[in-house]
């Protein structure tokens, strides 16, 4: 793929000038030849705008949107505009970019990065510090979204990650904490307010009486702190939409207000080898109207003589608990194996 220079269509990268322009003037030159690479050089680029990559669905275009990590910062400056947005397109990459907010205005941006109808979009060793997006910070609708190695410090909005209706997801290696350290600089909006969650799934796009594909959602390997009211949620708006297979595995959660988990309308679920941290009594785990639940080998950490618990409706179909800490709180299952549970 053609590789394009940001720098080549406008940009100073001084933090001062408004780099909005030119990187849409470099996108503009990408549609036009199908796609490529850009490259984000070290600077500093100011947003006061937005950028969108507007490709056609018929071409299929591929791009990416590669920086040197830290030093090429992006500073979203425009409450109400998504940073980088791209439409239609068959692969789009993000990797290697520090997006930091601006500590003296309150809300950064709508969207850091919206990569609504790609039919695979990636965002890779990214990293997000300080910005309030009202919205999310990463979203995606109808797409297969992966988001691998980043980081979300002091971030807040609605959501760290979003996804409607997504054809695929996957959330791996990433930490989402209420505060960030840039360049020996604290950064952080959380205090000023809470995501509620730091990871989440609305829609699906598994119809209860449809021939959709079935859809994976996976989340490993993520640390999530207290800035969130909820570390994850998957929770569809629209109740003819159940999620197909959701896999949690491998993380840690320090429950917020909240929730360490909520699930709800989930054919199958396995969530295994995740920690919890707690000060008071809460629900590690909720499920609503699940089907086929395992959870196993899941600890906590309490303090306080705090007591996790896995909440579950009588409409779940079967629930499987195994080598676990915690205790059950449910009306009628089906289903329950209780080794290692305290109940």
């Amino acid at each position: 793929m053609y590789t394009h220079n940001v720098m080549d269509f406008g940009a100073s990268g001084t933090g001062i000038t408004n780099d909005a322009g030119a990187f849409q003037k470099a996108f503009d030159a990408m549609v036009a030849i199908g796609g490529g690479v850009l490259w984000v050089p070290p600077g500093n680029y100011l947003m006061a705008g937005g950028a969108r990559y507007a490709g056609d669905a018929q071409d299929q275009q591929s791009i990416a949107i590669i920086g040197s990590g830290s030093a090429s910062k992006i500073i979203p400056y425009k409450n109400d505009a998504t940073i980088f947005q791209t439409n239609s397109n068959d692969q789009v990459l993000f990797e290697r970019l520090c997006f930091v907010g601006n500590p003296g205005i309150k809300q950064d941006c709508t969207h850091v990065i919206n990569v609504a109808t790609a039919l695979n979009a990636t965002v890779r060793y990214c990293s997000f510090t300080g910005i309030w997006a009202d919205h999310a910070i990463v979203y995606g609708a109808t797409s297969r979204l992966a988001v691998e190695h980043c980081t979300f410090q002091g971030c807040t909005g609605n959501f760290g990650v979003l996804a409607d209706k997504p054809k695929g997801l996957s959330v791996s290696d990433c930490h989402f904490i209420d505060y960030g350290d840039l360049g020996g600089r604290y950064h952080s909006k959380t205090p000023q307010r809470m995501c509620t969650a730091w990871i989440r799934v609305a829609d699906a796009t598994y119809p209860l009486n449809g021939n959709w594909d079935q859809v994976c959602l996976a989340i490993e390997r993520c640390a999530f702190d207290e800035g969130g009211i909820n570390g994850i949620s998957f929770s569809p708006v629209d109740t003819l939409t159940r999620y197909d297979h959701i896999q949690i595995s491998s993380c840690n959660t320090y429950i917020g207000p909240g929730k360490g988990f909520e699930i709800t309308r989930a054919d199958k679920v396995a969530i295994q080898h995740c920690n919890f941290r707690l000060a008071r009594d809460v629900p590690m785990i909720e499920l609503i109207d699940a089907g086929d639940v395992a959870i196993h080998h899941c600890t906590q950490n309490a303090c306080n003589g705090a007591m996790g618990s896995y909440v579950v409706d009588s409409t779940t179909k079967s629930l499987a608990v195994i080598e676990c800490d915690g205790r059950v709180q449910s009306d009628t299952i089906t289903h329950v194996i209780k080794n290692g549970v305290t109940l």
